[in-house]
């Protein structure tokens, strides 16, 4: 199911099945509780995470140097923004549960960006990679010759994954298969018909009532 027909859904369930704004709210309000369920289900069985897990690649470019950081490292940085992980104390400081070469068989260590100029003096990094992930996006230290990343997490927000080259050409992002399973999606339903998930639009709970009769 789409978010678009989940946002539908619930909207006519309200009576407001012709309101868009109501709707866009609701969108927002299933990636918030999609997220905040899926975090709580990690801290009670860490067991669970594989299932949340989306993974992509992302292509990267050279990025040199990095002023204030380390101006004569050999860094690449991910073309377009990734996506936030959710975060649980489980994983290491990143909170993504894989950074690295296409096959799965090469993970990256997760540091710092200011740590990028110590790393470079250490002895016995042989065949260890590094990254960073700073203001959304990912750099990998002194592998110059990669041209893109695998990346594995259960992202906030499932819609800001890369596209396709199909799906680019043919869809709205909302239009895409949404990742929730479905006992997930029936809990956030009822849980914003019966009114226990507030809809919530840019960080503000939505007066249902008035919004629907508007």
């Amino acid at each position: 199911m789409t978010l678009n027909e989940i946002s539908e859904n619930i909207a006519f369930a309200l009576g407001g099945q012709y309101n868009d704004t109501l709707k866009q709210a609701i969108k927002h309000t299933v990636i918030v509780y999609r997220a905040k369920l899926i975090k709580d289900d990690l801290a009670r069985n860490f067991m669970d995470y594989t299932n949340y897990l989306q993974s992509f690649i992302v292509d990267l470019d050279l990025k040199n140097p990095i002023e204030g950081y380390c101006d004569k490292c050999r860094v690449l940085r991910t073309i377009n923004k990734v996506p936030t992980p959710i975060r649980t104390t489980l994983l290491d400081r990143s909170g993504f549960a894989y950074v690295g070469q296409l096959d799965t068989n090469n993970a990256f260590v997760f540091t710092k960006l200011e740590e990028f100029k110590f790393l470079k003096s250490l002895q016995y990094q042989h065949g260890v990679t590094y990254f960073a992930w700073d203001n959304g996006y990912i750099y990998v230290l002194d592998n110059s010759k990669l041209c893109a990343i695998r990346v594995e997490a259960a992202f906030t927000d499932p819609r800001s994954i890369n596209m396709t080259c199909t799906e680019k050409s043919t869809m709205f992002r909302d239009d895409r298969q949404f990742p929730i399973s479905a006992s997930l999606l029936v809990t956030i339903e009822k849980g914003i018909i019966n009114g226990d998930y507030p809809v919530i639009t840019d960080g503000k709970r939505v007066n249902l009532e008035e919004e629907i009769n508007k």
